[in-house]
């Protein structure tokens, strides 16, 4: 049978610059469903504006976006364009199960498939499986409504755009500035900001400091 580790090595490299409470949960997600007996696999996760728009472009042979073509003939996967997706916010994976030797994608969407989708949902998930006018069955998004919370450890574009707002606000984050990664000196300067706005002060950017930056 496949590693759980293999799975998930797979999957990150798939997800690319997703939120990090999305790969995080995203990741658990595989742990949970693999300790079900369920292999499951990220397809995609961060899109440019130009990867959304060549999947718009599909099954619209005359659609063009900023002077480019990206029409062409085939089924309609998405209804949304460039900008208008939660994939390229970070906040969306597309998933798909894996036979138990890891070499062939199942995607029939059965018990198991459900049975992710159920545990997904459990983590905080919304799924696109229960969408009536478009049901998109790998699809699965971090809601807005849902806390991001950052701590060190972490990377990715949330990351540095906490970084960049304490930039904005004078905070030092030395040589490597807004990285998106968030190590010792981000913490630190985490530390700083909170203590000057008299917030606890325990280095993780949640709700509380997230409202002040």
């Amino acid at each position: 049978m496949i590693s759980k580790e293999t799975l998930i090595q797979r999957s990150v490299k798939k997800m690319g610059n997703v939120r990090e409470p999305v790969r995080r949960k995203a990741v658990e997600l595989i742990e949970l469903s693999y300790a079900e007996g369920i292999c499951v696999q990220i397809s995609s996760g961060y899109r440019t504006y130009e990867e959304q728009a060549k999947l718009y472009g599909q099954g619209r042979p005359d659609y063009s976006w900023n002077g480019v073509k990206y029409g062409r003939a085939g089924r309609i996967v998405t209804h949304a364009r460039p900008g208008a997706s939660v994939h390229n916010e970070g906040r969306a994976v597309d998933f798909f199960l894996v036979s138990s030797d890891g070499k062939t994608a199942l995607w029939t969407v059965n018990g198991h498939w459900k049975r992710v989708a159920a545990i997904a949902k459990s983590l905080g998930f919304r799924w696109g499986g229960e969408w009536r006018s478009f049901p998109d069955y790998p699809h699965l998004e971090w809601p807005r409504t849902n806390a991001l919370v950052y701590q060190r450890g972490d990377k990715g574009s949330g990351v540095k755009e906490v970084q960049r707002k304490l930039l904005d606000y004078g905070y030092h984050l030395g040589e490597h500035g807004a990285d998106g990664r968030f190590g010792p000196v981000t913490e630190a300067a985490v530390r700083r900001f909170q203590e000057d706005h008299a917030i606890d002060v325990d280095g993780i950017v949640g709700p509380v400091t997230q409202s002040l930056l």
